[in-house]
């Protein structure tokens, strides 16, 4: 053990040197206990390769929670706070090229965890459903300080870069590669063997990041990138969050990192608090609350549909993508294969997955006593009588979520046998990190119910937070797991 503290491990073992990362958000301790880290490497001709790879079960550390930001109370503070990151990743980016550094994504890897891996030279993903890419910065009503807007740009280049930002959208590890921000991609069976073939090809100086093509070169020189992707950007938002971004981008294309990475230092000091963006910090952070007032426990096993509508096609895409089974309402028979061809071509499957996944699919009347979620998807009147039915036949466990009803109208009508297990869900604009979804629960809504279909809606990329009565429970949980009691 070369370093340990409470938040990273630093091993070496054939000439290999392994960090890892043992908290769940990067704050400034874990930063700088990194910096730590990699001024023992600096000093120690141990290791040939850096490992980076994260030790806690959800993947790579997330950025710090929005009481971490609440406490940046000036532009000072929140200058020298984006300063302490840019500096840190920087100084594992110039390990490179005595010591090149490989990252190693097992898990999500959301905002500050993709501005570490782009600090490091190569990345390697396993190719689990759990795997996913993202940056939520815009949803969370925050701007990138730690050097994104420089090193995303100059890896998949502007015109994706501008994209992704603007959409919010998550990534998994094939698309990834695709985009060119992945440079492996290992099956979860092989992914050991695969990994210590890939560090070995890199200890031979055999594997080398390649260099762009002509086309690409002349595509990012400097005046067309800032005519045709940064300067229509600016036109539309330039004082907007987005603007702030682009223009931190435009201006390290242009006059180098550096520069870039002031200018990225000055907006998140000036915009990174704006006002504008108060309540969607506000949703971000009850989602961030209930997440750890809800330890995640066993997923769910079985997903059911009522009607095979396009919101039902798509719960049936997020499930499958899941591993998990679904059961199709009769008649549904007709348009799997359709459905299957869908998940391909939106790469939520690829073709190896859609054969081997048609066999999760499950027949209604076989399956209805497996089911432990079940969605109602229609909101029509003979709907509404098929709640009622369908709901006499579930296991005693299984959760009942409305879709397209009246949220706060039907989930209190008082009609159903279980009501402890009845929610309601608006899943009408239902994408990747799109619009936050509200879970509607009553009094009588079990947390444990409520806790599911979180965790459900979270593993298929979505932000849900909680209204109705549960939402003081998490209030008052979290004030009773502060560390100030």
């Amino acid at each position: 053990m070369l370093c340990r503290t409470e938040t990273i491990r630093l091993e070496c073992a054939e000439q290999v040197a392994t960090l890892w990362l043992d908290a769940d958000r990067l704050t400034p301790l874990m930063l700088g206990d990194i910096r730590e880290a990699v001024e023992v490497l600096r000093k120690k001709s141990w290791a040939d390769v850096l490992l980076v790879r994260s030790s806690c079960r959800g993947g790579f550390p997330n950025r710090p929670t929005i009481q971490d930001y609440e406490s940046l109370i000036d532009a000072h503070s929140r200058r020298e706070f984006s300063r302490w990151g840019q500096e840190t990743f920087q100084e594992l980016a110039d390990l490179s090229p005595a010591m090149p550094t490989v990252a190693l994504i097992d898990g999500e890897c959301l905002d500050a965890g993709v501005e570490l891996i782009l600090a490091c030279d190569y990345r390697l993903a396993v190719a689990r459903p759990d795997t996913r890419f993202g940056l939520t910065f815009l949803e969370s009503g925050l701007l990138p300080c730690w050097g994104l807007t420089q090193r995303l740009p100059r890896r998949v280049g502007p015109q994706v870069a501008c994209e992704w930002i603007e959409q919010s959208c998550l990534l998994d590890a094939r698309s990834a590669v695709r985009f060119g921000l992945v440079d492996h991609v290992c099956a979860p069976r092989l992914a050991k063997s695969q990994i210590w073939w890939t560090i070995a090809e890199i200890q031979d100086r055999t594997s080398r990041p390649h260099r762009d093509s002509v086309f690409r070169r002349l595509r990012h020189r400097s005046w067309f990138v800032d005519r045709r992707v940064f300067q229509p950007r600016l036109r539309q938002s330039s004082t907007t969050p987005i603007g702030r971004i682009v223009d931190a981008m435009r201006v390290g294309w242009r006059y180098g990192e550096a520069m870039g990475l002031l200018a990225e230092r000055a907006a998140f000091a000036n915009a990174g608090w704006h006002r504008e963006n108060a309540d969607r910090r506000q949703l971000a952070d009850r989602f961030e609350k209930t997440r750890a007032a809800w330890p995640e426990g066993t997923p769910s096993r079985c997903v059911g549909i009522t009607h095979a509508n396009n919101l039902g096609q798509a719960l049936v895409l997020w499930a499958l993508a899941q591993n998990q089974k679904v059961i199709l309402p009769p008649g549904a028979d007709r348009w799997i294969d359709d459905l299957l061809r869908r998940g391909i071509e939106t790469r939520q499957l690829n073709i190896l997955e859609a054969n081997e996944r048609r066999r999760n699919i499950l027949r209604w009347t076989d399956a209805i006593p497996r089911c432990d979620l079940m969605f109602f998807t229609d909101g029509s009147a003979e709907a509404r009588r098929q709640v009622v039915e369908v709901e006499s036949r579930l296991p005693p466990d299984t959760v009942l979520v409305l879709t397209s009803l009246k949220l706060d109208a039907d989930v209190g009508m008082g009609d159903f046998l279980q009501p402890q297990r009845v929610m309601a869900c608006d899943l009408s604009h239902m994408s990747p990190f799109g619009p936050t979804v509200r879970i509607v629960t009553t009094e009588r809504t079990a947390e444990s119910s409520a806790a599911r279909l979180f965790h459900w809606l979270t593993r298929s990329g979505l932000r849900p937070v909680i209204e109705g009565a549960l939402r003081e429970t998490v209030k008052a949980e979290q004030c009773l797991w502060s560390p100030a009691a």
